[in-house]
């Protein structure tokens, strides 16, 4: 049975993505990009909030509008800085401008992407206007990453179910970036995790199913996340669940940025990220042995 299960590994994650592509194809929309924002993350922007403001434009912006990593513009000081590349090709510098400094709430990032949309022709759908039930649940969601971050994790939990509860289908609607919804969802099941240590053992059982449920919505928005398998893998453990923490662990590394990333294609993991791998590749191979022996 183990071996039969290690054979189909290559399965399991391409089942995931069908299972993804068949929930979100109904509301999906092809848009051409019709401009490119990109946020400076030098050391300087980073020191004055630029990876917040990275990740709300993120999830703010149309999917006309692509948002991503930029370069240093020798403003210090005065980030976060972001500049436009109204061609929505990073390779031109004609037209890059620096628009706004000080770039880090929404009074000044909403105004910023709305007008950006005005400025091209109106979606037919009026999607020009980001809906204010996206906003409010990205506001709390954010809440509860700081809560997470500091360890209250019932405040975590709590401020984040509320979060995804408001933000979920107007961002589906609205084509939003799905990624901090992902986060959201692994935030939510690592703050239940926390709260069981601190807990009856009675509800222990309560919290980690309610995290397993979250940790695979988040799988089926993004099913290449190997961070969520490496979580399932640690609740199966905890639970004292060798056969499913085997199959976390299986599915985790069939993922094709596993395969990529063993052929050393850039760019390369992180130590902590190896490191880890490492880790769950020894608890792998011993899990095998372990179940291999109780089915001979």
């Amino acid at each position: 049975f183990v071996e039969h299960l290690f054979n189909m590994a290559p399965f399991i994650w391409p089942s995931l993505m069908l299972l993804a592509t068949s929930l979100s194809s109904s509301s999906s929309k092809h848009y051409e990009t019709a401009v490119e924002v990109e946020v400076c993350l030098s050391p300087g922007c980073l020191g004055d909030g630029a990876s917040s403001t990275l990740s709300r434009l993120k999830a703010y912006a149309h999917p006309s509008i692509c948002v991503r990593e930029g370069s240093c513009q020798s403003l210090c000081g005065k980030g976060p800085i972001l500049i436009q590349n109204p061609d929505g090709d990073g390779s031109k510098k004609r037209g890059r401008k620096v628009l706004l400094k000080f770039m880090k709430d929404d009074k000044k990032l909403i105004p910023f992407l709305e007008g950006l949309l005005e400025e091209g022709e109106k979606d037919e759908t009026n999607r020009n206007r980001i809906p204010d039930a996206l906003i409010e649940g990205y506001n709390l969601i954010d809440r509860g990453f700081h809560a997470f971050d500091q360890k209250s994790f019932t405040e975590a939990s709590q401020l984040l179910k509320a979060g995804i509860d408001k933000a979920l289908q107007p961002a589906k609607i609205y084509g939003s970036d799905m990624e901090w919804i992902t986060r959201a969802y692994r935030s939510l099941a690592e703050s239940l995790v926390g709260q069981s240590t601190s807990t009856d053992d009675n509800d222990d059982g309560n919290l980690y199913n309610s995290a397993m449920e979250f940790l695979e919505k988040a799988l089926v928005i993004n099913p290449e996340h190997e961070t969520s398998y490496a979580l399932l893998a640690t609740i199966h453990k905890a639970r004292k669940d060798p056969d499913g923490e085997y199959e976390a662990l299986v599915a985790m590394f069939a993922l094709p940025c596993m395969i990529r990333d063993s052929v050393s294609v850039s760019p390369r993991p992180t130590r902590e990220i190896e490191n880890r791998r490492r880790d769950l590749g020894f608890r792998l191979q011993k899990l095998k042995q372990e179940l291999q022996r109780e089915w001979e």
